[in-house]
């Protein structure tokens, strides 16, 4: 092959990797859909769930209604890409599998109704704003960093799990066991009353329940975070991280301490 040649085929094999860099570039761009500024409403016909699990940056709002409903207000070239399909007893909010990105304008709303709902997973950026929860057993669960705000908790067992940064605050709590658990950096915060509470810290956010009244309390850190709690009859604890308990109350006291964390009574 003569050097013309050589010199000829590199500058194809040059033109060609270029090409296809900017073709990459443009699906990249191309598959982010920005929104255009045309708010728009639907209504989604869908039935059968009693929990409601988000994976978007989306504000959901769940209202207890005799009426199930899902009404979606976004830009209306962003509609189409908002998922809310029923699965497992769950409405599940997401976006269409292998969509790049939507750059909204306007953050989508997502407005739930249904006469009874007992779980909420909010695996998103977006806020879960919820009425009343009830059931044998409620659940609320954050693995993102968007938050679970709800009204009151009425049920036989409730469980919170906080994996994430996102935080979960609720009205008060009627129920006769209670566990919450705090693996990542995220809040909890609620109030109430039950028989026996079990609180799980592994993480460095913080259980704000002093405004939870349990007779019975079962308290692990092996992390960072707190624990704020209110125990008439007894507390075991078991510390083996730096959080502290900052008990109110006057219960017997059972601890296990290995680590710095102590318990202080307020």
């Amino acid at each position: 092959m003569c050097i013309k040649q050589i010199k000829m085929r590199r500058q194809l094999l040059f033109i060609v990797a270029v090409l296809a860099g900017s073709f990459s570039s443009c699906i990249i761009i191309n598959d982010c859909i920005e929104g255009n500024r045309n708010l728009d409403t639907e209504e989604r016909t869908t039935s059968g769930f009693t929990a409601i699990a988000n994976e978007t940056s989306f504000e959901v709002i769940y209202r207890r209604s005799d009426i199930t409903s899902v009404t979606v207000e976004a830009e209306s070239n962003i509609l189409p890409y908002i998922v809310t399909d029923v699965s497992g007893g769950a409405l599940e909010i997401r976006t269409t599998r292998g969509t790049h990105c939507l750059r909204y304008t306007i953050q989508p709303v997502i407005v739930v109704t249904a006469p009874f709902i007992d779980e909420l997973v909010n695996a998103g950026s977006g806020d879960i704003i919820a009425g009343p929860l009830e059931g044998e057993e409620v659940k609320i669960v954050v693995s993102g960093s968007g938050d679970i705000i709800s009204g009151s908790v009425d049920c036989s067992s409730a469980s919170f799990v906080i994996s994430g940064s996102g935080e979960i605050k609720t009205g008060a709590v009627d129920t006769q066991e209670f566990k919450v658990t705090i693996s990542g950096s995220g809040n909890a915060n609620t109030s109430g009353n039950t028989a026996n509470a079990r609180y799980v810290m592994s993480g460095s956010g913080i259980l704000f329940a002093e405004d939870l009244v349990t007779d019975y309390a079962s308290v692990t850190i092996s992390g960072s975070g707190s624990v704020y709690a209110t125990v008439l009859q007894n507390l075991t604890a078991v510390i083996s991280g730096s959080g502290n308990i900052y008990l109110y109350g006057d219960p017997d006291i059972n601890i296990t301490r290995t680590g710095s964390g102590k318990v202080v009574k307020l």
